[in-house]
């Protein structure tokens, strides 16, 4: 690079991304991600096969205890996925952390439960959540659940999840939550989100999908058209968002849009509005003092790429990756995760918020962590480069696992 453009990438930003070659640009960005294998090896537990949420979580605290969540444990094998080591992992590694997403299993309902967060039983979303966490991380390791998922019939028990034969009735199984057992007490539950945060209304509506998606055929359908509709009534017809708050609480809540349609099998309605709508949140060149702000535009255009075929031009990339890049860099922590939040640190297990307790120390947390792997992945769709694994896994990985007494 002549000495002209480095002068002018430090007046302008993205003049640098514009003039340099996309592959040089994601190296830079990938240098942000060396540390997070190894800090992730620090929070597991061997005991339970599971992962802290932080460094802070496995440290004793007046007011309350932790122990490793199902968030936490699926994240981190998520994340080691993409550092290319889980096929390597050894089988009783493997069979423990499997082990930890069976053990949390309700016979009764289906759902997964931390014993150690029991408030999870009273939370929808939250319960919502740990099935879609538990079922995929148990997928990664090549498991699948001990008892029937919510929605299914008993006959299914001992089935391969996603090979059972449900029936076509419109009226939901037993195990199905009350809000999902028929149309009109779904659109009463619709009808009481938060839609003035379309971000929090919209990520409580996301996390039914993996339920929904379990229901018998009519029911299932019933229960998605209702979802639709809620949300056409409340869609923006010139931005394409639904729901209200600042312009990034929009388009934190029409990301959460694209995760319950790509968890469906739906199209993503108003896409060639939403794409205008985040690229002129990108242009302004905001600053977020959140990672999940960060993460949320970016995989939403991704998405918008991915799934409905919407064209980005260089210029538009390279503006994107510019302000990700430069923002990334205020929530890398020093032991080598991400934080969820500038200057604020907090212990937030499930993700659940009524256990949200202050931690001392700048430091990463899984849920942070997390959002920048995703960040990173949608930056590489974004730019039409495949994904590489994640730095700083290797070979000797797992030998410097801590392993208990596996």
């Amino acid at each position: 690079m002549t000495k002209g453009w480095i002068v002018l990438a430090v007046l302008l930003p993205g003049a640098w991304l514009q003039a340099a070659d996309s592959d040089e640009v994601l190296a830079g960005l990938e240098a942000e991600y060396a540390g997070v294998p190894h800090w992730i090896a620090r929070l597991y537990d061997p005991p339970s096969g599971g992962f802290y949420g932080s460094l802070a979580a496995k440290e004793p605290r007046p007011d309350r205890s932790f122990a490793p969540d199902i968030q936490s444990t699926y994240f981190a094998i998520q994340i080691l996925s993409e550092a290319g080591v889980l096929e390597t992992m050894p089988q009783g590694l493997r069979a423990r952390m499997a082990g930890y997403f069976r053990e949390r299993q309700d016979r009764r309902t289906g759902y997964f439960v931390d014993s150690a967060y029991p408030e999870m039983r009273d939370d929808q979303r939250t319960l919502g959540r740990a099935l879609k966490f538990s079922t995929a991380g148990l997928r990664y390791l090549g498991s699948e659940p001990l008892y029937p998922l919510p929605g299914q019939s008993k006959k299914t028990e001992g089935v391969p999840s996603g090979m059972e034969s449900l029936p076509s009735s419109a009226s939901a199984p037993s195990g199905a939550p009350e809000h999902l057992r028929n149309v009109e007490a779904f659109r009463q539950w619709l009808d009481e989100r938060p839609w003035a945060d379309a971000w929090k209304a919209l990520d409580q509506v996301a996390s039914q999908a993996d339920a929904i998606k379990l229901l018998p055929g009519r029911q299932r359908r019933a229960l998605e058209d209702e979802a639709e509709a809620a949300m056409a009534r409340r869609r923006d017809p010139e931005t394409g968002f639904v729901g209200g708050g600042t312009t990034i609480v929009k388009i934190s809540g029409a990301f959460k849009i694209t995760a319950y349609c790509r968890t469906l099998g739906r199209e993503i309605p108003a896409a060639d509005k939403l794409k205008e709508s985040v690229l002129r949140w990108y242009r302004s060149y905001p600053m977020v003092d959140n990672i999940f702000f960060l993460r949320n535009g970016a995989e939403l255009l991704a998405e918008l790429k991915m799934k409905e075929g919407q064209k980005f031009t260089p210029e538009e990339i390279a503006m994107v990756v510019d302000v990700s890049r430069r923002q990334l860099q205020a929530f890398r922590c020093e032991d080598g995760g991400f934080a969820s939040f500038m200057n604020r640190y907090y212990l937030n297990p499930n993700d659940m918020f009524g256990t949200c307790y202050a931690a001392e120390n700048r430091q990463g947390d899984m849920n942070g962590t997390s959002s920048a792997r995703a960040l990173r992945k949608a930056l590489h769709v974004l730019a039409g480069k495949d994904l590489p694994p994640l730095p700083g896994a290797g070979r000797q990985y797992w030998a410097e696992f801590p392993q208990g007494d596996q």
